[in-house]
């Protein structure tokens, strides 16, 4: 898996359809202390995301789920079902479920292309068990 992290700061949102090209899962990640993170990933959805072709496997992580949210996470839940993508809470800071996270990736990209569920069903018992990082 190669991972590029673009952050969501205005200076670098040029750049992210660059790194987007011809990938195939594009994880969004809302802080859930900050409303501007909700719209820009609304917003992201609308305008960039529906126009990538392929258009590749969309998940959304919803992060910093030790903290309380600023805003109603209804509405996220909403946007997922309107795009039918997955939702995932993580915790960087705690580790919670961002191993889960990238497990969720490689498992819906298996079932969707055929070269990556080759590329899983090469992996030992002992390889998927072992820790990330």
């Amino acid at each position: 898996i190669k991972l590029w992290d673009t952050a969501g700061e205005e200076k670098y949102q040029s750049l992210t359809p660059l790194f987007m090209q011809d990938s195939d899962c594009v994880i969004l990640v809302i802080d859930i202390t900050d409303p501007e993170s909700f719209k820009y990933v609304e917003n992201w959805t609308k305008n960039e995301w529906i126009s990538m072709n392929p258009l590749p496997l969309l998940l959304i992580c919803l992060n910093k789920c030790d903290l309380n949210p600023s805003f109603d996470l209804e509405n996220v839940a909403n946007l997922a079902l309107k795009l039918e993508v997955p939702i995932v809470q993580t915790s960087a800071l705690l580790g919670t479920n961002v191993k889960n996270l990238f497990k969720k990736v490689v498992s819906l990209l298996s079932i969707s292309t055929p070269h990556h569920a080759y590329a899983c069903t090469h992996l030992t018992e002992e390889e998927i068990q072992k820790p990330c990082c």
